[in-house]
């Protein structure tokens, strides 16, 4: 998220994460979501986690498959902490 006054990111992380539990298959499969909702979804981290969880779990994928969805992963953090660094204001003189 981009950096903006303290009460404002408090907000907007909590709206992200009431927004990417539904999305992200914790409650019902996203197969079974409208296809905009799928493709939002198809875009979020936890979407991702949760089906590479799944697919640890059952052991359906290979690693190649469990690799990808780590990979995305890990470019949603790198992303994240490249935009924090880029927009965050420096506290130190």
């Amino acid at each position: 998220m981009i950096s903006i006054p303290t009460l404002r990111k408090r907000r907007t992380g909590t709206l992200e994460r009431l927004l990417s539990m539904p999305l992200g298959g914790i409650f019902l499969p996203r197969e079974q979501l409208p296809d905009v909702l799928r493709m939002i979804s198809d875009w979020l981290p936890l979407s991702h986690a949760i089906d590479a969880l799944q697919a640890v779990a059952a052991d359906s994928q290979d690693a190649a498959y469990i690799g990808g969805e780590l990979l995305i992963i890990g470019a949603w953090i790198v992303g994240a902490v490249v935009l924090g660094s880029v927009t965050l204001r420096r506290r130190t003189p």
